[in-house]
C-alpha cells in the first residue's frame, strides 16, 4: 500500500460542483454545467486555500457530467481565469470523464480557452484519471506525491458519497 501524503478534504459543495483540497492539489468535481455562481465560489474557496500552500496548487478539474452550454459571461470569465498566472500556479489539468460528442465539445472548449488565453502555466485536457495523474505528477515533484497517491485521491473525490 502506498503511503498517502494527503487525503482529500471537502471545502465546498452545491448542486453542480464540489471542491476538494489535498496539499498542493486542488480538485473540482463538476456534475452539471457550471454557472457564474460556481465560478465565483471557486475563486472564493481556491484563492485563500492556495495562498497558504507554498508554491501554490495544481488544479484537477474533473468533468463528470453536464452539457457544454456556456453563457457568454461564463466564457469571458473562463478566459480570465485561464490567463491569470496567480491561479493554480503549478498546473491545470481538465479531466473530461463524460462520453461521446459532449466530451469532445467540452475538451475543445477547455483547450481553446487555454490556448487563446495563453495559459501561463502548464495546462492540458485529458480523457482519463490515469492520463491526468501521469501528466501532473512531474509538476508535484518534491511535494511527496506519486502517481498512485494521486489516483487514490482522485478516487476519493469521484466517490459520490464524499
Amino acid at each position: 500500500m502506498v503511503a498517502l501524503p494527503h487525503d482529500a478534504q471537502e471545502l465546498y459543495r452545491d448542486e453542480r460542483v464540489a471542491f476538494f483540497a489535498a496539499g498542493e492539489a486542488f480538485f473540482v468535481r463538476w456534475v452539471d454545467t457550471p454557472t457564474m455562481r460556481q465560478m465565483q465560489a471557486m475563486a472564493d474557496v481556491a484563492r485563500p486555500y492556495e495562498a497558504v500552500v507554498p508554491g501554490g496548487c495544481g488544479l484537477f478539474n474533473l468533468v463528470v457530467s453536464g452539457k457544454a452550454n456556456f453563457s457568454p459571461e461564463f466564457r469571458g470569465r473562463a478566459s480570465e481565469v485561464s490567463r491569470d498566472p496567480t491561479r493554480f500556479r503549478r498546473f491545470r489539468t481538465h479531466v473530461i470523464l463524460i462520453d461521446g460528442l459532449r466530451a469532445v465539445t467540452v475538451q475543445l472548449f477547455v483547450n481553446t480557452f487555454a490556448r487563446l488565453a495563453g495559459a501561463p502555466v502548464p495546462t492540458t485536457a485529458v480523457r482519463s484519471v490515469e492520463d491526468s495523474c501521469s501528466w501532473a505528477a512531474p509538476h508535484l515533484q518534491g511535494a511527496g506525491w506519486t502517481i498512485e497517491a494521486l489516483q487514490r485521491v482522485h478516487a476519493q473525490v469521484l466517490d459520490e458519497s464524499s
